[in-house]
């Protein structure tokens, strides 16, 4: 089976990698429960921060859209592919003891924008890009959803999910969802500046601290994720509109679904 997130230890600090660069490090529930899986991991051998980041041009193109189709006509399948993967890894991610850093060397769309909104702190590349596209698939932003109200200005959050733009850095810094932009040489060089700064306090003080930020996240918003994914499930796979929206995004063209001569111009 293709090994999608790589576990690496680099001076005490554990980085995961998304290792799909080929398709855009979009992920499978393979890929999804890999990153869970690899916090468990973290959890039992270090106390520090992890990093989350993506190999090659991309951070992460968010669900593999061929999967994304097979699961959605089988609601077996498509419960494990949601609200076990995808779920479980944005709950692995909140409710990690330590803080979880994203590290985002290229594009994030769709739950790689996701991944970015659920880690604690986030350092963008200069080339990177941010979407929300799930609208245009037939579906909504179910975790970004379901985190924004504890995490981003109201207003700003829905401009990003109802419009779907495609956000540069200084974009995503001006909505809160990453904390410092740099050039792209100089990412990983930031995390380590970042990690050497938050080991300034101790093991039981970063975890602390962490437990407290994350209590909104924790109390209010994976409550909202988990049933906004089960509605994902029982309301809207295999229905027309999915079936429109996946086939547009696989021809590469704009979907039809209904609106008229309006949505086309």
């Amino acid at each position: 089976m293709e090994e999608q997130v790589t576990y690496e230890t680099r001076d005490g600090i554990v980085w995961l990698t998304l290792s799909r660069p080929s398709k855009l490090n979009s992920l499978t529930l393979a890929g999804w429960r890999g990153i869970a899986d690899g916090l468990a991991r973290a959890a039992e051998e270090s106390p520090a921060p992890v990093v989350l980041t993506g190999a090659g041009s991309a951070f992460c193109a968010g669900d593999d859209i061929p999967s994304f189709n097979r699961v959605s006509t089988d609601r077996r399948r498509a419960e494990e592919f949601f609200v076990d993967g995808l779920y479980g890894t944005i709950e692995a991610i909140v409710t990690h003891p330590t803080p979880v850093i994203a590290a985002v060397n290229g594009i994030a769309y769709g739950g790689g924008l996701e991944l970015v909104a659920a880690a604690d702190l986030a350092i963008s590349a200069a080339s990177a890009r941010y979407s929300i596209p799930e609208g245009r698939l037939g579906v909504f932003a179910a975790v970004f959803g379901g985190l924004a109200p504890t995490m981003f200005g109201y207003k700003q959050a829905n401009a990003v999910a109802y419009t779907m733009p495609v956000l540069t850095p200084a974009d995503a810094l001006a909505l809160g969802l990453v904390n410092t932009v740099v050039p792209d040489a100089d990412l990983n060089a930031e995390v380590n500046d970042l990690i050497r700064d938050m080991l300034a306090s101790s093991p039981q003080s970063l975890s602390q601290t962490k437990r407290l930020l994350s209590a909104e996240a924790r109390e209010r918003g994976l409550p909202r994720v988990k049933a906004s994914l089960q509605t994902l499930v029982d309301d809207f796979l295999g229905t027309e509109n999915v079936v429109q929206g996946t086939n547009a995004f696989v021809e590469k063209r704009r979907p039809d679904f209904g609106w008229g001569s309006a949505s086309r111009e």
